[in-house]
């Protein structure tokens, strides 16, 4: 199983701070705390990252490899570049988003269970899914992409700070994803207001419901039900920096001092990075 991560700097910026100013380079933070825990439960990590990228922050970070791959999106379909670099992995594979830190062996029961073919971060329940009359909106041209039986949608959406699939789904996946934003980039769908959460979540939900296709949610929705999302997050120690958290200084300090309490062979890192960084 490929554990990868990705990321490529845009010259707009982060879409979750868009407007606003920020320092691209307080990524290296959550970035570096997420392979470290990756790295202590699943072993190699690959990043994907554009040039820029790696100048600015990814090389202060010791991945096991990394690949320079360029973008060639536009900021409208950002997360795009993500399913660009799942499509280079011809093999059974897990992409971590970088914000996202794992305190526990997540990913084992996916990883050893042939039952599954697709593990994402959580299912979004209907009442939660803002997405949901998107696909009765388009249900002839979107059921038609992805080559769908109609009735088959519940009203639920996949949250894929984690997405991974095996090899059954991975081809599918991406003739669906071209077929969907071929549509969307020719004005073929209608009241498209996440085009990039249509883009991969909701493709790869639907697609796997038609296809019947086991998901593993690492946070399991019954009790997202019962429990609401954070409190399942924390029950599963899992974290994810969702939009902007990650650019707060109050956080920052926290991860910083957490590299240094569980991986303190490791903080030299932090010291090298933040004394280049002022040199600079």
């Amino acid at each position: 199983m490929k554990i990868i991560q990705s990321f490529a700097k845009f010259e707009e910026g982060n879409p979750y701070m868009f407007g606003k100013e920020h320092n691209p380079r307080l990524n290296f933070y959550s970035f570096l705390l997420s392979y470290l825990t990756l790295k202590k439960y699943n072993g190699s990590v690959t990043m994907y990252c554009n040039s820029e990228a790696y100048s600015l922050f990814i090389k202060y970070i010791p991945y096991d490899d990394v690949v320079i791959m360029e973008n060639t999106n536009k900021f409208d379909f950002w997360n795009k570049y993500k399913i660009d670099v799942m499509r280079q992995i011809d093999e059974d594979f897990i992409h971590v988003d970088s914000d996202v830190f794992i305190f526990d062996d997540k990913f084992r029961e996916y990883i050893n269970d042939d039952y599954y073919g697709l593990i994402v971060q959580d299912i979004i329940p209907e009442k939660k899914n803002f997405i949901r009359d998107f696909y009765y909106d388009n249900i002839e041209v979107y059921s038609n992409c992805l080559s769908l039986e109609k009735t088959i949608y519940d009203n639920k959406c996949a949250s894929c700070g984690v997405i991974g699939m095996k090899l059954e789904m991975r081809n599918k996946y991406f003739d669906a994803v071209d077929r969907v934003h071929s549509a969307m980039t020719n004005n073929k769908l209608r009241n498209v207001n996440s085009q990039t959460m249509i883009l991969e979540e909701l493709t790869a939900y639907i697609l796997a419901l038609n296809l019947n296709i086991k998901i593993y949610d690492i946070l399991p929705h019954d009790q997202i039900l019962k429990y609401g999302l954070h409190k399942t997050a924390d029950k599963a120690k899992y974290t994810h920096m969702w939009f902007d958290s990650k650019f707060d200084n109050n956080n920052i300090g926290l991860i910083k001092n957490k590299i240094r309490k569980d991986f303190p062979e490791s903080y030299h890192i932090v010291e090298k990075y933040t004394k280049d960084i002022i040199r600079k």
